[in-house]
């Protein structure tokens, strides 16, 4: 039986920041989501160490965001950002792991994505 992995509210920053831990139990994420005109950004306030990994926005997928600590948010096409905030929670446990992966292995999330389809 596959087992599901969801969100716990955390406790570094406030009630509205969620802690992902990853499937394997090794990085911690933690986001928050902060609710704009028809959609919602998913602004991440921790990421595990990219031990060496190349962290440049277009690899890591984000832009800046003044409402994170670390000054990032997860970056969308125009379009496609989650227009609720459970879809923006999930999309935000996949991104860890997408992210995740990559730092483990070096395969970019576009590739990553590439192999699925």
């Amino acid at each position: 039986m596959k087992k599901i992995y969801s969100l716990t509210k955390g406790t570094l920053h406030s009630p509205q920041v969620y802690r992902y831990k990853t499937r394997d139990g090794k990085a911690v994420f933690t986001f928050s989501y902060e609710q704009e005109v028809g959609y919602y950004d998913i602004i991440i306030h921790e990421l595990p160490n990219f031990n060496g990994r190349e962290s440049y926005p277009s690899v890591a997928h984000w832009l800046p965001s003044d409402l994170s600590p670390i000054n990032k948010k997860v970056c969308f096409m125009n379009g496609k950002e989650p227009d609720t905030l459970d879809k923006a929670k999930k999309i935000s446990t996949q991104y860890a792991e997408l992210l995740w992966t990559y730092i483990l292995t070096g395969i970019t999330i576009d590739e990553q994505i590439l192999r699925r389809n």
